[in-house]
């Protein structure tokens, strides 16, 4: 069967699908067991939609009998009215099996043909099919299943502090157990949501932590730190779920509406990005939950899990931080001194990098930073009776643990330092040489030699680790200090002006690669997805940028309602941009026509200049989508002599390339231009040839240097650009 017959049988039965749904929906209440029907839409979004999933590839056609009952099932899910609450649980279970290995391929080079479009449809789909499945297991809650999985989660934060409080005394030794006996903790231990003491237990340890301020002020300061103060917080949050009513019957009817609406806004906002949506979308990823009986909890949930997510994400591998670390260095010194009645005199030659070994810890990043060289030296010693000649190649090794919280590099303990001596004898020349006692002297020689081995090996590891670890560890401070005064002055410090300092952010290392997650949100507005799946990081770095964070700074450009000269819109740009850059910025001057053929001075290309009337919402917005940046402008336009022209909405595709190991293309796809007031074939080509003269095609460098205090800067080539589900990536290498 070709692609043609499949396309025109796969939308025979989207037609008869949507038929049937649209012929039997209720007109009003529908009852629990119909489930998400009336809350999803009726047909499926544009964007899941059957015509969609024909991205595959026509040359992967061994994939297409796959994609296409992918989308049956996601058709299925919106437009089969024959399923009721617990055919959509099965339908939902088995999108996750097909999401798993969407997932699953994401991370498998040979797949590497379908990763585009799987992560497309992989993103798409996870959304929907993750809300829908909060939904429904909304609308499907027991009363009694609630009450039992607050209790246990209650029941999890006690037993959580009990056992730190537990250590924590513990290691005082009778003293803090005392306390532990005190505070009638051991009955709390252990204790679960089925054991029938359980209400008796808290009560009586709540009854001791209830009379601390009774005791005197030594004793009450060291019983009310955080520790003591956990317990008797999870101690009260626990028997206040404990002692609460069962939920009550809700309005099934209100809880429907109320997910149909979140339905509403967000695929309004899937669809467009506007800030109208992006307000409802964030309301109740904030508050909603009123009428279930879970508060909510599932929904919100899924809403931020995709939608409140982090919007900047930067991976670094080890290989990558070890190369920003590196400092490869050779130092030789001359070597005079007198050691015992031996005058020594010779080169010492010492070798040594830095590199980054990163250490697993999913809480903060973790990275040792190692120091590891060799001495190598070459000594004569003259003693009164001979002259000897030695050799030494040693190696050593230094490691400074850090953390790395976001903003700021801390040392997280003591360095460490190893050294390997190995001291050898390259000559013996003795009084006795040329005599019938030369062996009888050289013998004397090595024994004594032999004899010193270890007091030798031990002066030279002394003396290594005396004249580098205090340098290390110097080192190491300073530059700390110096990588986060820069943080703060060139970024931390610019955020915070600017109001953009990420309202959470995290970081988390494996052994392989370190990651930093920053979210940037404003007030109404809304953050990124889970990030593209992929592949672990194994070399270079990665910069996933969500197109939320990019729509978050334009925004503060303050372009929203304000009318603008071409000129003062450029000019507004390069000053941002000359500001966030540390560095003054201009864009190139590009005297170049809709054709890409040079403008003429006095020109009426060169003469005329554009005059925005920017809307007041979202003036300017950006949409990664399909490899492209797509750039979203809403302005109309002055005229001269004339009315002005309404606000048009135009879309400018832009596509990068990597034409070759130097250079990536950016070029600009033919714009789209509409309008509320409907289409003017005129002025939208007039607004098209406008708009691709500001866009010719622009080669730029794949090349990208970074500038390090006092070392040779790093050089790194751009390897990737991919703008897909809502996230730009650019791997560097």
């Amino acid at each position: 069967m070709n692609r043609v017959t499949r396309m025109h049988q796969l939308k025979w039965l989207k037609g008869i699908v949507a038929f049937s749904c649209m012929v039997s929906i209720a007109a009003a209440f529908q009852p629990p067991t119909a489930g998400l029907q009336g809350i999803l839409p009726d047909m499926s979004p544009y964007d899941v939609s059957l015509d969609e999933f024909e991205i595959i590839p026509a040359k992967q056609e061994n994939w297409r009998e796959w994609s296409d009952a992918t989308a049956i099932m996601v058709a299925d899910l919106y437009e089969n009215p024959e399923l009721d609450a617990a055919g959509q649980t099965e339908l939902l279970d088995k999108l996750d099996e097909r999401l798993a290995f969407m997932s699953s391929a994401l991370k498998n080079p040979s797949y590497r043909a379908l990763h585009g479009e799987f992560a497309v449809l992989y993103g798409r789909v996870s959304r929907r099919a993750d809300l829908a499945r909060a939904a429904l297991e909304t609308l499907t809650l027991d009363p009694a299943s609630i009450t039992q999985q607050q209790r246990e989660d209650a029941m999890a934060g006690l037993q959580n502090s009990v056992s730190a409080l537990t250590r924590d005394m513990k290691s005082r030794g009778t003293r803090g157990t005392g306390w532990l006996a005190y505070f009638k903790i051991d009955p709390l231990t252990g204790l679960t949501v089925d054991s029938e003491n359980a209400a008796e237990a808290l009560n009586a340890s709540k009854a001791v932590f209830d009379q601390r301020d009774s005791l005197d002020d030594e004793l009450k300061s060291f019983v009310t730190k955080p520790v003591f103060d956990n317990v008797a917080a999870e101690i009260n949050n626990t028997l206040s779920v404990w002692n609460a009513p069962p939920p009550e019957d809700y309005d099934v009817q209100a809880l429907r509406d109320e997910l149909a609406a979140v339905v509403v806004a967000v695929e309004g906002y899937e669809e467009s990005n506007e800030a109208e949506y992006a307000a409802a979308v964030r309301q109740y990823a904030d508050s909603f939950g009123e009428t279930a009986l879970d508060g909510g909890e599932l929904v919100r949930a899924a809403l931020q899990k995709h939608y409140l997510n982090s919007n900047v994400v930067f991976e670094a591998s080890e290989q990558f931080l070890s190369k920003m670390a590196s400092n490869s260095q050779t130092r030789s010194r001359p070597i005079s001194e007198t050691v015992g009645n031996a005058r020594v005199s010779g080169t010492a030659t010492t070798n040594y990098n830095t590199s980054v070994n990163l250490r697993p810890n999913p809480n903060i990043a973790e990275m040792e930073l190692q120091l590891s060289g060799t001495v190598r030296t070459n000594t004569v010693s003259v003693v009164p009776d001979a002259r000897i000649g030695m050799g030494g190649n040693h190696t050593f090794s230094a490691s400074q643990r850090l953390t790395f919280n976001g903003d700021k590099l801390s040392l997280y303990s003591e360095p460490s330092f190893n050294v390997n001596v190995n001291n050898y004898t390259t000559s013996i020349n003795t009084k006795a040489d040329g005599t019938l006692f030369a062996g009888t002297g050289r013998r004397r020689a090595q024994e004594a030699i032999a004899a010193r081995r270890g007091q030798t090996d031990s002066m030279a590891r002394n003396k290594i680790t005396n004249e580098v670890l205090p340098e290390f560890r110097s080192e190491v401070s300073q530059q700390v200090s110096k990588i986060n005064n820069s943080l703060q002055e060139s970024l931390v410090s610019k955020l915070k002006d600017k109001g953009l300092y990420p309202s959470k952010q995290s970081t988390s290392s494996t052994d392989s690669v370190l990651t930093l997650a920053s979210t940037l949100l404003k007030d109404s507005k809304l953050a990124g997805d889970q990030p593209n799946v992929s592949a672990t990081l194994s070399s270079g770095a990665a910069v996933h940028i969500h197109e939320s964070a990019v729509n978050t700074i334009l925004d503060e450009l303050n372009f929203a309602g304000r009318t603008m000269t071409e000129t003062e819109v450029k000019t507004e740009l390069e000053e941002h941009l000359s500001e966030w850059l540390g560095k003054d910025f201009q864009f190139p001057v590009e005297d170049v026509n809709a054709e890409g053929e040079p403008v003429e001075e006095g020109s009426e290309d060169a003469d005329e200049e554009t005059v925005f009337i920017f809307d007041a919402e979202d003036p300017i917005r950006v949409q990664f989508r399909n490899n492209e940046a797509h750039f979203i402008v809403r302005a109309g336009f002055q005229r001269e002599g004339k009315d002005d022209l309404e606000t048009q909405i135009i879309t400018v595709p832009l596509s990068f390339t990597m034409k070759d190991s130097q250079t990536v293309l950016i070029e600009a796809d033919t714009p789209s231009v509409r309008s509320e007031g409907g289409a003017n074939v005129a002025q939208s080509n007039a607004i098209k040839k406008r708009i691709m003269s500001a866009f010719p095609p622009r080669e730029r460098s794949r090349q990208v240097e970074i500038e390090r205090d006092g070392r040779s800067p790093i050089r790194l080539n751009i390897q990737e650009i991919n703008a897909l589900n809502g996230w730009m990536t650019i791997k560097v290498l």
